[in-house]
């Protein structure tokens, strides 16, 4: 197997930047950050970073890296969600007319999938600030409310759909604790109660669930972002800077990755991968 490592930085002088520096998803997703989620790069560039080859970097003098770690990768995951949930909204697969059965099965595989992901950004958002130690339980009342329409969807009976004249699918309001009158609840709704609820349409749904959620997530890493420089200040320490770029193999070479076969390697802290062997 032939192997090569492009060029590597050891500078302290410089700072960590989250499309130079970040691994593949946090490449792709940095637009995305920088217009909506300013202050995951901002909480990531202090605490976290990316020495290259899945390693976060060195915080000299740092005493609880294992509190650092689960932070980091409980963030990390909240981000990936998001993109996950920003690339199914930006398939249009929500305004999409339903004229066959696949079509059906397409929406309700993306419908299905947004949802979990709401949920999964919801744990994992209070799991890292869970890891900060401060008193957050401002923050978990504030984005309760997705939580309980992901349980509604995902936990529940079928949430009834309605076809407008265009094919597109509307959907009941979601009984969460800020919506007052008649709404789906799974438990106590009946499919044909929908005639008399209020319903809007998924993709407007989704969309304005999304960037609520991403709006209030933004303003608690703000408070990370005060925590996490208070804490590094009173130690004081910063985060080291160096930089390896990936190890980049033939596209003919697979490598097993998490069980996963591909021909490249790629930098993501998610994937463990054996080092090469080589020396340079």
């Amino acid at each position: 197997m032939t192997a090569r490592k492009i060029s590597s930085h050891n500078l302290t002088t410089m700072s960590y930047n989250l499309q130079i520096h970040g691994d593949f998803l946090e490449k792709e997703a940095s637009t995305l950050v920088r217009n909506f989620f300013p202050y995951y790069e901002k909480v990531w560039c202090i605490y976290v970073g990316n020495r290259g080859n899945e390693s976060i970097a060195v915080l000299p003098n740092y005493p609880n890296e294992r509190k650092r770690k689960h932070f980091a990768e409980n963030s990390y995951t909240v981000l990936e969600s998001f993109f996950m949930i920003h690339h199914i909204l930006e398939s249009k697969i929500f305004e999409q007319g339903i004229t066959t059965f696949d079509n059906y099965i397409e929406f309700n595989k993306a419908f299905i999938t947004a949802f979990a992901l709401l949920g999964r950004i919801h744990d994992t958002a209070i799991k890292a600030s869970d890891a900060l130690g401060y008193d957050n339980r401002n923050f978990k009342e504030s984005i309760h409310k997705f939580y309980e329409a992901r349980s509604i969807v995902i936990h529940g009976k079928k949430v009834p759909l309605l076809f407008d004249d265009l094919g597109l699918l509307r959907i009941p309001f979601l009984k969460t604790s800020l919506i007052n009158g008649t709404a789906w609840e799974d438990k106590h709704s009946l499919w044909n109660d929908v005639e008399n609820m209020s319903t809007e349409y998924a993709a407007d749904k989704l969309t304005d669930f999304f960037f609520q959620l991403l709006h209030l997530i933004n303003d608690e890493y703000a408070t990370f972002y005060n925590l996490i420089q208070e804490e590094l200040k009173a130690i004081p320490t910063s985060l080291t800077f160096e930089h390896n770029s990936a190890y980049y193999l033939k596209p003919e070479t697979s490598l097993n990755v998490s069980g996963i076969t591909i021909s490249d390697a790629i930098d993501v802290y998610g994937f463990r991968r054996k080092p090469p062997k080589n020396n340079w």
